[in-house]
Formats: structure tokens, sequence, C-alpha cells
């Protein structure tokens, strides 16, 4: 069986922090119902293509506030930020990056996978 990878959707002003550091921490609000070990980048209007993808080292799922405090060191946004990401939310998860690549080609999601469209969010997709 293939290991499962996630597609992110992820808007144009967002990407470069995505891909200007090797090792890092992100976070995001939604839980993730199964395991995976990448994450595919997809740039959104007027991109509409994915443009690199993450290595992932660990997911974890906490307490906002002790999340902060564990994972602060590395993370890749500010402190206002997270508060104002997580305002309505009393747990979160962190994602731990061990390295990036950003691809010289932009690929369309068929060549990842060729039964997923494009999430509003993130989807599932195999490798």
């Amino acid at each position: 069986m293939k290991a499962h990878a996630v597609v992110l959707s992820i808007r144009p002003s967002h990407l470069d922090m995505f891909f200007d550091n090797k090792e890092y921490i992100f976070y995001r609000n939604h839980k993730f119902y199964r395991k995976f070990e990448k994450i595919y980048i997809y740039g959104t209007k007027p991109i509409y293509k994915v443009v690199g993808e993450i290595r992932v080292g660990r997911v974890i799922y906490d307490n906002k506030d002790r999340l902060w405090e564990i994972t602060k060191e590395k993370s890749i946004i500010a402190k206002e930020d997270f508060d104002e990401f997580f305002a309505n939310k009393n747990k979160a998860y962190a994602i731990k990056v061990i390295n990036t690549i950003k691809y010289d080609k932009l690929k369309d999601l068929s060549e990842i996978d060729p039964k997923i469209k494009p999430p509003r969010r993130f989807c599932y997709a195999k490798f």
C-alpha cells in the first residue's frame, strides 16, 4: 500500500515562507485523520499548480498555548499571527518540516495523483 501525502492549498502571497527555510514548524487548525510523510504545496489562483513538496518529520496535536511553547523556536509565524489564527480554537496542529523542495518546473495535480481535484484547504493523495 502506498503512503499517504497531503496536498495543501496555499495563497501565492504565502508560498515563499514554505520554501525559505529547510527546517521549521507551521500550523494548521483542521484535523488530519491519516498519517502522512509528505505535503505537496498547491498554489491557488492564479497559479493552479503544485509548486513544491515538504517532508514531514512529525505532526503534533495539543492545547494551543502548550503547542506554541514547545514549537515557537522553529515557527515560521509570529506569536501575534499564531494567536489570531487560533483565536477561537483550544487545540491546534503543528507540523515539523524536515526538508523542502521547490520545483523548478511546476506540476499539475494529475502528476501527483490523477484522482484528486484542487483542494479548498487540503486533501489526501498517494505517492
